[in-house]
C-alpha cells in the first residue's frame, strides 16, 4: 500500500507573469522607465533561455530580496547537473520591476542573481544586481563553468503555463488517489 503524508502550509513566494512575446530588450526598456539600468550591450536578442515567452506563463520564486543562499559558490554547470531550474534573464528583470513597484527597493543589494536559465551566444551566463554606489541595476556576464561567492541563482518554485491550468485541491486529491496513494488527515 502506498501512503502519502502531506502537510499543507502557506508559503509566500514572488509570482510574476511573463507575457507572450515579451523580450529581454523590452524588459530593459520598461525597467529604465522606473530606474537606471547599466548593460554591457544594447541588444539581447541573442540570449537563449530555458523558458521562452512563446506563450504567457507564470513563474514563482522564493520571496527573498537576495538570491537563494543555498546556491552560492555554484557554477551554472553544477546547477544544471543537480537539476536546479534557475531563473532566466527575462524573469529576473520582470521580478526586479515587480519587487521595486511593491517595495520601492531593489533585489540583490549584497549579491547578484546568477540567471542560470539563460545563456549568451558565447555560452556565458548573465547576472543581475543592484549597485548602491552607482544607484543602478546592472547586467553582467560570467562563465558557465565558473562560480563566485556573490553569484547565486533563484530556483523556480512553481511554473504554470496559461494553457495548462493548475489543479485545485479536489483535482489534486483525485490525481493522487488515482496513482494508488492513500491520504490520511493528521489528528
Amino acid at each position: 500500500m502506498k501512503i502519502l503524508l502531506v502537510q499543507l502550509m502557506k508559503i509566500d513566494n514572488m509570482k510574476i507573469t511573463i507575457p507572450k512575446g515579451y523580450t529581454i530588450n523590452q524588459a530593459i526598456e520598461d525597467c529604465r522607465k522606473l530606474f537606471d539600468v547599466s548593460t554591457p550591450k544594447t541588444d539581447f536578442s541573442d540570449v537563449v533561455s530555458d523558458r521562452e515567452s512563446t506563450e504567457e506563463y507564470e513563474v514563482e520564486f522564493k520571496d527573498n530580496q537576495e538570491a537563494d543562499e543555498e546556491f552560492k559558490d555554484m557554477s551554472a554547470y553544477e546547477l544544471k547537473k543537480k537539476g536546479v531550474e534557475g531563473i532566466t534573464l527575462l524573469e529576473r528583470l520582470v521580478l526586479e520591476m515587480e519587487y521595486f513597484k511593491k517595495t520601492g527597493n531593489h533585489l540583490d543589494v549584497s549579491n547578484n542573481t546568477f540567471c542560470s536559465g539563460s545563456r549568451g551566444s558565447d555560452g556565458d551566463v548573465p547576472y543581475v544586481g543592484w549597485s548602491p554606489y552607482n544607484r543602478k541595476v546592472y547586467i553582467g556576464w560570467y562563465s558557465f563553468d565558473s562560480f563566485y561567492y556573490s553569484l547565486r541563482t533563484r530556483a523556480v518554485v512553481s511554473l504554470t503555463s496559461k494553457t495548462s491550468l493548475p489543479l485545485n485541491l479536489e483535482e489534486a486529491i483525485k490525481l493522487v488517489k488515482k496513482e494508488g496513494y492513500v491520504i490520511y488527515k493528521p489528528i
